[in-house]
């Protein structure tokens, strides 16, 4: 009788120690993984799709969507309109070193005649004008895609929504904006 239970003595082979070990580590390592991702909420939520898994953490899955989305739509945004920004800066330098130029000119020369000064009035006036113009037409845009992004965040309901009609409609409002600078920019100057 005692042999039967000698047989029947469990053993730990090697093999069974291994897959013990690996099973421990992988269960401590998905611990520190959901440890690290819930401490860390606000900035890994929109990283490698962790949004989907929300309620894990105790968030909502709705709110944490939205927020990714409308976060990745500003950044678009920022992205797409950076160039026009700097253009924009680089328009305000060029219109203050005419402006300064203009004014040096107008200064130096008050010994000249009268239709001399008026023409150097007139294309100081053309200047601005046209320089206001410019900034007007591209503080417009970029206004009116502000406002489009804020209207379409509270119209982001699911991410087909978003495919289909916000970004798509940035997309295409970016493109006609990039369309209207280009003839901005190719116009002569007066």
């Amino acid at each position: 009788m005692s042999n039967q239970i000698n047989i029947m003595k469990p053993e730990f082979k090697t093999a069974s120690i291994l897959t013990l070990s690996i099973l421990i580590l992988l269960v401590v390592f998905i611990i520190l993984k959901y440890t690290y991702i819930r401490s860390n909420w606000d900035t890994e939520k929109c990283k490698k799709g962790y949004f989907l898994f929300a309620p894990f953490f105790g968030k909502k899955s709705q709110e944490t969507l939205e927020s990714c989305t409308a976060n990745n739509i500003e950044a678009n945004i920022d992205e797409k309109l950076l160039p026009y920004n700097i253009h924009l800066d680089t328009l305000d330098q060029r219109y203050n070193n005419i402006h300064s130029s203009l004014q040096n000119i107008t200064n130096t020369q008050t010994s000249n005649s009268q239709s001399l000064r008026d023409e150097t009035s007139n294309l100081e006036d053309s200047t601005k004008q046209n320089i206001g113009y410019i900034k007007n037409a591209l503080t417009k845009i970029t206004n009116s895609l502000m406002i489009n992004t804020a209207v379409n965040k509270g119209a982001l309901n699911s991410l087909q929504d978003i495919n289909d009609t916000s970004i798509a409609n940035i997309s295409s409002r970016m493109e006609n904006v990039v369309k209207s600078i280009n003839e901005i920019k190719d116009t002569p100057s007066m």
